[in-house]
């Protein structure tokens, strides 16, 4: 449907759409995909709306951190709300095995690392050119600095393990690892 009716964004097997949250109780988000119809509506361009729509999710959700990492339902949540990434220095466990971004609502949080210039910022904490993108559910994705990961086919082995072992069906992000560098400022797939 977001293919054929959305307005989307899309990098290697992920797709950012665009949705209008209506409600959001216990944890359970209720939101409703945007029609591209609208773009004529609101004669805007889908880049503009896509900007518009990242910027209102950074400010509802603002990316984390997670330190204390415990599993709950398939994913991983963070035990004490997770550190703003402006905040954030890595320590030296996160910079040699990775850490989990998500957001301060935890629902959907690997989106946060989409957000303009997160994964950037994530790059300058870590002091490093290149970061690995592991999508372990659509709420948190695993960060690895490239510096320490010697084998990227690892990283994409152990993702297939966290999904096959802890991850529903219905929360699978993707099956790939997803690489950020700064000197492109892109995001791209590698595995």
């Amino acid at each position: 449907t977001v293919l054929e009716r959305g307005i989307y964004r899309k990098i290697g097997d992920i797709i950012l759409g665009v949705y209008l949250r209506i409600n959001e109780d216990d944890g359970k988000l209720c939101t409703t995909l945007i029609d591209n119809t609208y773009l004529d509506k609101w004669e805007l361009s889908k880049e503009d709306v896509l900007e518009q729509a990242m910027d209102n999710t950074v400010k509802m959700a603002p990316p984390r951190f997670c330190r204390g990492c415990r599993k709950v339902r398939g994913c991983f949540q963070c035990r004490n709300g997770g550190i703003p990434i402006k905040e954030f220095s890595p320590t030296e466990n996160e910079r040699r095995y990775g850490c989990f971004l998500s957001t301060d609502k935890k629902t959907n949080g690997a989106t946060a690392v989409f957000y303009p210039g997160v994964a950037r910022m994530i790059c300058l904490a870590y002091g490093t050119q290149a970061i690995y993108i592991v999508p372990t559910s659509i709420h948190e994705v695993a960060i690895h600095d490239s510096r320490y990961t010697e084998d990227v086919e690892m990283l994409s082995k152990c993702l297939e393990a966290v999904i096959q072992e802890s991850t529903p069906d219905d929360e699978v992000a993707s099956n790939h690892v997803f690489m950020y560098e700064l000197e492109t400022d892109r995001i791209t797939e590698v595995m």
